[in-house]
Formats: C-alpha cells, sequence, structure tokens
C-alpha cells in the first residue's frame, strides 16, 4: 500500500499532481494531452525546467518500485 496525498490542478493546457508520499516525500507529476507524443514531453521537459526542477530530478520509477526499492525488495531487478 502506497500512502500519499495528492492534490490535482491545471497550469495553462498542462495537468499536474502535486503528490507527498509517506514513505518517499514530495513529487510533481505533469502531463500533457497531444497528438504528437514526443512534442508533448518536450513542451514538459521544458515547463520542468522552468519551475526550477532539472533532468537529473526527474524520476521515472513508479511509487510503488521506489518504496521496495528503498525497503530493499527486489523490482524488475533493482535491489
Amino acid at each position: 500500500t502506497i500512502n500519499k496525498i495528492r492534490i490535482p490542478g491545471h497550469l495553462g493546457k498542462f495537468e499536474f499532481n502535486l503528490d507527498k508520499v509517506k514513505e518517499l516525500g514530495s513529487f510533481i507529476e505533469i502531463g500533457l494531452m497531444a497528438k504528437d507524443g514526443e512534442k508533448a514531453q518536450k513542451e514538459i521537459k521544458e515547463l520542468y525546467s522552468k519551475l526550477g526542477i532539472s533532468e537529473k530530478q526527474l524520476e521515472r520509477r513508479g511509487y510503488g518500485e521506489l518504496v521496495a526499492a528503498k525497503v530493499g525488495i527486489k523490482s524488475n531487478g533493482i535491489k
């Protein structure tokens, strides 16, 4: 079970979720509905940059995988 508090919202054409995950800390997820996935990813990365979030800070793994890694449980080959 992942314990989190989520605050959803919009910023212009972007959808976002501010999450506070008990076991991990705070996260922001940004999404954009678009026909061109590559263009949407570029726009999302630009928004992260404007918010002061670097590429190195982006996390691709889901909360379940992150929690498993934190407590030392192998998940998808991660220890």
